[in-house]
């Protein structure tokens, strides 16, 4: 709301936007403060078998799961219709199905990953150890494409998730050794050192980046693990890696629950339990050793020496060139739907017990402001500096500009051409640090929204300490481009030579860097890809270029626009500039309409009244408005996910008997023939919210 009032404030009362923005950023900082000791207070204490790496048995029981989405074009989809299935501790569960069978939805669906819309529903009952899970219970889930922070190490990876998520009671020795402990066990031992990289900076492969989500997502030792298309992208060799890793944690006693489209033989045989999907319906979900055996007493046969994997993928899938083919293959699917619901699907039962769950699950951040603040200003320095791709595409470009310009505007004289010279190239200056220093900072956030907004899902940390840490930590290098620029080019264009003026001019840039970089970073944390923040970013700035007082003055711009100037970096920029360089000067003349002395220049530019101190101060409170407008883009913009609704066709009733156990009573409704002629895919017009 502060952040509001000072966005308000600074478009239509722009002169008091200055003292309104830092009492607002004060007034957030100071209740981000105060709460800390009452969350502090408030941190739920976590299982020891989560500290210590003891895997606490869960079973996760899922019935009459039901997903529908509202589109536009297709009215509402079924995602999955009726799903019910187990997955249980020390078991490899695999959900196998054709695409768009809704693999990646049921995934999604049982670790309440689902982003929270008012056009999806989900219904029907979903347990952990017979109690109902919540999206805060204790998980891994690991995304089909994991990002990471591309100039951070593996092991630095895996330091910053220890540090983020386990509790101060943990000391530095046992969360260095979990550490150790899961490269170790994830065989990422050769590339522990190696930067992670991304599509522009070299550094690990698929592979390892896969297990390397999975180890990040195995800090604190939760006993559900969900993987969704672990193999997608990877040759047959690493995908078996991948699987024989999950595979070993399954082992120690996790429950681990991964979406795969069709194996290869050897990496079918890894799995211990197996659920069949298509079109959104359960054809199969059991031990892996009695698939084919249900099938045969279905009339489908495998053939001997086939592989179980493509005959599996061969009989629930739909050949969709051919009607009749189309027709006969929904047929069948229908029937294994209905045989899976006779025979199997009963022997699922839920048991509710309405006692708390013993796993209590920590709803804020472990650490302490400070603390974040530290640890995240330190992961955004390593970033920082190892970008040097990054760097030096704006070093060189500050370098050979500022030499070029220095080129053509070369010791300016004081003649009446030399006025002219020497507002245009106090224009090229202002643009050229705004565009260079919005330029960096629209590429910070976009990279990084996916990494960061699955952290503060995890609760592991606050808004302001991540945007505080991220600001410091670019500021050196958005600074850098316009100081060597204008250290370069003032001497060559012939400039007045005093060491005030220099140093004024030095200032002007480096203020104006830091509220373009502010500008970027407000749109960045608004565009969901960089690409959009690019394309948007210097369409604002030309906008801003266009009302900065060169090309139009400020008394021929309409009264409904003349808000922009007031807002334009570029404005303030290069009249601050003009002050600075033209009081106190003094031109030859030809004739008596000549331009004799700098204050009439700046008589014409309509900034009489204008001087280098209230041109800072402006631009000092537009770095002010967009850091804030930053901020409270970030703190709306956190993920949120649908919840589950009551299954309206199963009333469970619960008992406690004497001896403290709990008897469950279901009444099933008698449930119809299901659809299976919807496609299954959910639509791409479904709005979710941030």
């Amino acid at each position: 709301m502060a952040g509001v009032v000072s966005a308000v404030t600074a478009i239509v009362f722009p002169q008091y936007a200055l003292p309104i923005g830092v009492a607002c950023a004060s007034l957030e900082a100071f209740k981000a403060l105060r709460k800390k000791g009452s969350e502090e207070s408030e941190i739920k204490e976590v299982p020891a078998a989560e500290v210590s790496g003891k895997v606490s048995p869960v079973t996760l029981k899922w019935k009459n799961l039901s997903y529908k989405a509202e589109s536009r074009k297709k009215g509402s989809v079924h995602i999955l219709k009726e799903c019910t299935g187990e997955a249980k501790p020390g078991h490899l569960l695999a959900l196998m199905g054709p695409s768009g069978a809704g693999k990646t939805s049921l995934i999604n669906v049982l670790a309440s990953q689902v982003p929270k819309s008012t056009k999806v529903e989900i219904r029907g009952q979903l347990t952990c150890n017979a109690h109902q899970k919540t999206v805060d219970h204790p998980q891994a889930y690991v995304p089909q494409s994991p990002n990471f922070f591309s100039c951070l190490t593996v092991r630095e990876t895996l330091q910053f998730a220890a540090r983020a998520r386990l509790p101060s009671s943990v000391t530095t020795e046992d969360r260095e050794e979990m550490v150790e402990d899961l490269i170790l066990k994830l065989g990422l031992a050769k590339c522990a050192d190696s930067f992670v990289g991304n599509a522009t900076t070299q550094g690990i492969s698929g592979g390892e980046k896969k297990r390397l989500s999975i180890a990040s997502e195995m800090i604190g030792t939760p006993a559900l693990i969900f993987v969704d298309e672990p193999t997608s992208g990877l040759d047959s060799f690493q995908a078996e890696q991948v699987i024989d890793a999950l595979r070993v944690l399954a082992k120690e006693g996790h429950t681990v629950i991964c979406s795969i489209h069709q194996p290869r033989g050897s990496i079918y045989n890894m799995f211990d339990d197996l659920c069949l999907l298509s079109e959104g319906e359960t054809l199969f979900c059991g031990p892996v050793d009695g698939v084919l055996g249900h099938f045969s007493e279905l009339g489908l046969t495998s053939p001997s020496g086939t592989n179980p994997a493509e005959f599996l993928a061969d009989v629930i899938s739909i050949d969709y060139s051919d009607p009749v083919r189309s027709a006969e293959c929904r047929d069948r699917i229908s029937s294994l739907s209905n045989a899976y619901r006779e025979k199997i699907a009963p022997t699922i039962t839920i048991m509710l017990d309405p006692s708390d769950y013993p796993s209590k699950h920590v709803g804020h951040p472990l650490l302490s402001w400070w603390d974040q603040l530290s640890m995240l200003f330190g992961r955004s320095v390593r970033q920082v500096k190892r970008d040097r791709k990054s760097n030096m595409a704006r070093i060189i470009p500050s370098i050979t500009s500022a030499i070029m310009f220095g080129m053509i505007y070369w010791r300016m004289g004081r003649d009446q051409s030399g006025i002219h010279n020497r507002l245009g190239f106090l224009m090229v200056c202002a643009t050229n640090t705004a565009m260079l220093a919005m330029t960096r900072t629209l590429k910070v956030f976009p990279p990084e929204k996916s990494v960061v907004d699955r952290e503060r899902a995890r609760h592991s940390y606050h808004v302001l300490p991540y945007l505080l840490g991220k600001i410091v930590a670019e500021l050196p290098a958005v600074l850098a481009p316009p100081l060597l620029f204008g250290s370069i080019l003032y001497p060559m264009a012939g400039l007045e030579g005093s060491i005030g003026r220099f140093a004024r001019f030095l200032s002007v840039l480096a203020v104006e860097g830091m509220a373009s970089g502010a500008i970027g970073l407000a749109i960045g944390s608004l565009a969901p890809t960089a690409e959009i923040a690019l394309s948007v970013g210097p369409s604002i700035m030309l906008i801003f270029i266009l009302f900065g007082g060169y090309y139009v003055t400020d008394n021929t711009v309409p009264f409904v626009l003349r808000w922009i100037p007031r807002v334009s970096v570029i404005r303030w920029s290069y009249k601050t500039l003009a002050v600075n360089q033209f009081q106190g000067i003094e031109f030859t003349t030809e004739g008596p309409t000549d331009t004799a002395t700098g204050e009439q220049v700046i008589q014409r530019l309509g900034s009489a009244d204008e001087s280098y101190a209230s041109g800072l101060v402006e631009l000092v409170r537009i770095t002010s408005f967009f850091y804030v407008l930053s901020y409270w883009i970030l703190n709306k913009r956190k993920r949120a996910f649908q919840d589950l609704l009551e299954d309206d066709d199963v009333g469970a009733v619960n008992l406690k008997l004497n001896n403290g156990q709990v008897e469950e009573l279901e009444k099933v409704a008698e449930v119809g023939d299901v659809d299976a002629s919807e496609n299954v895919s959910p639509p791409a017009d479904v709005e979710y919210s941030a």
